[in-house]
């Protein structure tokens, strides 16, 4: 007996539909035991960000509480750093205050012995010039620490004073004294004193005396030489003789 030919190709037909909505079932099935939907993805995803949201919250709630506790912190820091930087500034205001009243009184003791020795050494350059001019049977009554005002500031560029330490009219003599020359500035300046001497008492000063104790051996030549063109006499007393 022969089969039927359309009979086969139904039952084939029938087996093919129904497997394939078998195996689409197993699939689906498996895919939904397997992996998320996308409600259920997206239902997950909205679960970690409350989730997300809720920690973010607590964790600013954190940082708030912290930064409160470190600006207060900060606070009481300044506080206590103001207080220590108040006593620091006291101790050493204090502490200040009696440095200068010891120096002070330091400056006092040497302005002292300083004034007692150019007061001294002022009392040997007259009497260096007295005794001069006593060979030449001349007798001096010379002025002492005369002062001038410069307003066209001739002698200083910061001053109007000039003091002239030493001063004698007819015959013309003018004087300048210092203990010590360790730059050429105060030979220099005594010949500006000179020409402004000169200027104001429109004469001639031809008599001009330098006197100092010690001139630094580095600017010694060239003081020499300034002392020389300005016809100044540098006087440097030395075991009671006079060198020039």
């Amino acid at each position: 007996m022969t089969a039927d030919p359309n009979l086969n190709q139904t039952i084939k037909d029938y087996i093919d539909k129904h497997m394939d909505e078998k195996v689409k079932k197993i699939q689906i099935d498996y895919l939904k035991e397997n992996f998320l939907t996308r409600g259920e993805f997206l239902d997950a995803m909205n679960r970690m960000d409350k989730r997300f949201e809720s920690l973010q919250t607590q964790m600013d709630k954190r940082f708030e509480s912290i930064d409160k506790r470190f600006v207060a912190l900060q606070t009481q820091m300044n506080k206590q750093f103001e207080v220590l930087q108040n006593q620091i500034d006291k101790r050493f205001e204090t502490l200040q205050n009696q440095i200068d009243k010891r120096f002070a009184n330091v400056f006092e003791r040497f302005d002292q012995i300083t004034l007692s020795v150019f007061d001294s050494f002022e009392g040997m350059a007259y009497s260096i010039i007295n005794s001069i001019f006593r060979k030449k049977e001349i007798t001096l009554e010379l002025k002492r620490n005369q002062h001038f005002p410069d307003n066209e500031n001739k002698v200083f560029p910061d001053s109007t004073d000039v003091e002239i330490d030493f001063l004698h009219l007819n015959p013309n003599i003018i004087v300048e004294v210092s203990t010590k020359i360790f730059d050429l500035e105060k030979i220099r300046t005594f010949t500006r004193k000179i020409e402004f001497i000169e200027s104001w008492y429109k004469k001639s000063f031809e008599h001009r005396y330098f006197i100092t104790f010690y001139i630094d051996h580095i600017i010694e030549h060239e003081a020499k030489n300034i002392a020389k063109k300005f016809n100044i006499q540098l006087i440097k007393p030395k075991k009671r003789k006079y060198f020039l």
